[in-house]
């Protein structure tokens, strides 16, 4: 039987998932194994990843249900590449309540994005496949962006796959794909954000984090390009010559900052309504 992580209580006595030990999980998830940059940061175990999302979930007055109801209602419906006006007061009802009915139409744009290959999931078991789906054959991902948000730069990457998707996973273990060592995890403070245009100030000091974190790793490419070029100009002149390769976009993807770039606004600045966003 796939295991289903109800509340905190099941969580603080987790031993397995799907029969699968917290060790072995530990180790799918951990840098260079099923991800290069790994869905669990140095050190960090899977409860503590799953903990972090289960506290800040809470601070909302949300819930891990309600979050996966709210992709899976969205996802579904929503036709690609074009901007759709969504009410967030039915897909968050919890937050709905909280905001006295002051939450406003957002308009939200998803890009899609279909790539060839398979993923395991963290918890699956292979003498129990019947337990979680295995591999996301087919995976589709799902770009979505707040066009009142794209002056910051915010997006999130949902993956959307046959089988097991991330509001499945949302939905049995409050696990929204690991924690920050995953550029393309699914922050549920900047998932909230999205959908209503309620910001909150940790959201905020986060989202700042990480694009300080991308501009240093932006930073760095072009100082290793820039000093490889002298180098190799250095030595092009010397028997057995022997130049060294120049970091190309292809590395800078791959260190999974992707995320923040490319963020151009598609909607006029006139027709963005900024105040349709508010902070909590």
């Amino acid at each position: 039987m796939a295991t289903v992580i109800k509340t905190f209580s099941d969580l603080q006595n987790l031993k397995s998932i799907n029969g699968v030990s917290l060790d072995e999980i530990n180790r799918r998830g951990s840098p260079g194994e099923s991800a290069d940059s790994g869905f669990l940061g140095h050190g960090q175990t899977i409860q503590e990843c799953l903990w972090e999302d289960w506290k800040t979930v809470r601070s909302m007055g949300l819930t891990h249900t309600e979050l996966a109801n709210a992709l899976d209602s969205i996802w579904k419906r929503t036709p690609e590449n074009e901007d759709v006006t969504v009410d967030p007061t039915p897909l968050l009802p919890s937050l709905a309540a909280q905001m006295r009915g002051k939450l406003a139409p957002q308009i939200l744009r998803f890009e899609s994005n279909i790539t060839e290959g398979t993923q395991e999931s963290l918890f699956y078991n292979a003498d129990a496949p019947q337990s979680v789906e295995s591999k996301f054959g087919t995976s589709s991902e799902i770009s979505i962006r707040n066009t009142a948000l794209d002056c910051i730069g915010l997006r999130l990457n949902i993956a959307t796959g046959v089988g097991c998707s991330q509001a499945d996973l949302v939905r049995r273990y409050g696990f929204y794909d690991g924690g920050d060592a995953n550029a393309d995890r699914l922050d549920p403070l900047e998932l909230v954000a999205i959908i209503s245009g309620v910001l909150s100030e940790q959201m905020l000091q986060n989202h700042i984090a990480q694009l300080e974190k991308s501009l240093q790793k932006a930073y760095n490419l072009r100082k290793a390009v820039i000093e490889t070029m002298i180098d190799n100009a250095k030595r092009i002149s010397q028997p057995g010559f022997v130049p060294k390769p120049i970091p190309t976009e292809k590395d800078w993807k791959s260190q999974n900052q992707n995320r923040y770039t490319g963020m151009e606004s598609t909607t006029p600045a006139a027709q963005q309504d900024q105040s349709s966003c508010m902070l909590m």
